[in-house]
């Protein structure tokens, strides 16, 4: 499988709806891995993660609205609800922090990593993430 490689420029609203409209077939498929994780794993129905991920979507608005503004477009250029794209991006929050699962030595998370435009030989920025 080739990871697919988007080159966005703009705002953080363009860039994700740009995001979202070039990936709507992958970002659908893992929504459903996800909500069927959620029911699976967690016992919650959708519309619990739906309510629980709008109270972590205000806190992102008003912590970093340049990253609610990310996923507000990634969720218009996909055409999926803006609940479903938040429930992703806090996912982890949801099955894994609410019930102490890291506390108790369970599961841990991603790595990430990022090379800034300075250290990059094509003056990018690199980002990448694994699931460890």
């Amino acid at each position: 499988m080739t990871l697919p490689l988007l080159q966005l420029d703009g705002g953080p609203y363009d860039q994700g709806r740009r995001h979202g409209a070039a990936l709507r077939g992958p970002i659908a498929h893992n929504l459903a891995v996800y909500f069927r994780r959620f029911a699976e794993e967690a016992g919650l129905p959708r519309a619990e993660v739906l309510a629980r991920a709008a109270r972590y979507a205000r806190a992102i608005e008003a912590g970093n609205p340049a990253y609610f503004a990310g996923m507000r477009g990634i969720a218009d250029g996909g055409g999926f609800d803006l609940g479903e794209i938040v429930a992703l991006n806090v996912r982890y929050e949801i099955l894994y922090y609410q019930f102490g699962v890291l506390a108790t030595g369970g599961v841990d998370g991603c790595t990430a990593f990022a090379v800034l435009p300075a250290a990059s030989a094509d003056g990018h920025l690199l980002l990448g993430e694994n699931w460890d």
